[in-house]
Order: C-alpha cells, then structure tokens, then sequence
C-alpha cells in the first residue's frame, strides 16, 4: 500500500484542486451579479457550476488513483459515487443553461415587487 505518488501526479492534483477552486469562486460571483443585475450572468453561472462539477469529478478519479485506502471496496464505491455526481452536476447545470431560453411558464412577485420569471 502506498499513499504516496510522483511529484509530477503531485502537482497535477494540486493544480486541479486550485482550478475547481476558482471555478467555483467565478460561479458564486456570477451568481451573485445575477441576482444584482440579471440576465447574463445566470447563464455563466451555470455553465461554470457544470464546470466545475466535471472537474471535481477528474479530481476524484485523480485522488482516488495517489493510493489504495484500507478498504479497496469503499474507496471504489467512494470515487464511483464522486464520478456519478460530477457527470450529475455536469449534465444538470447543461440542461438548465438549454432550459432557459424556453418560453415563460409563470411570472412570481417577491416580497420586493421584483418579478422572477420561471421557465421549463
């Protein structure tokens, strides 16, 4: 068993875990200017949430592959399960971005009199 890797793998596993970082933090800022300003910045945020959900899922498989864990069978379930809700993450947040270009369905008032619209 060995908990160690090149430090080649090393570096690419930080340099990832760097890049969803960011990635994530362009996506909570977009997100914010979204409900600051409107329109454009909630299809950025989407896609960079789908992003980031395809990235945190090479970072699993990346992780999984620096060593082999106490139980080999948990630690397969473990990344099968993070590459199954990356590629969820992934093809959600694409199919939201698609979505919103669809019609209209209904309009809800919030408590500060600004109208969201809701699409299908």
């Amino acid at each position: 068993m060995s908990l160690s890797m090149p430090l080649g793998l090393e570096r690419n596993v930080a340099w990832l875990a760097i890049a969803v970082g960011v990635v994530a933090l362009v996506s909570l800022a977009s997100l914010a200017l979204f409900y600051a300003v409107g329109t454009p910045y909630g299809a950025i945020n989407d896609w960079t949430v789908g992003g980031a959900g395809l990235l945190s899922g090479v970072l699993v498989v990346m992780l999984h592959r620096r060593g082999t864990p106490v139980l080999p069978a948990v630690g397969m379930v473990a990344t099968g399960a993070g590459v199954i809700g990356a590629v969820i993450v992934a093809v959600g947040a694409a199919l939201r971005a698609k979505w919103k270009q669809g019609p209209v369905v209904f309009t809800e008032v919030t408590a500060y009199e600004r109208p969201n619209r809701w699409t299908y």
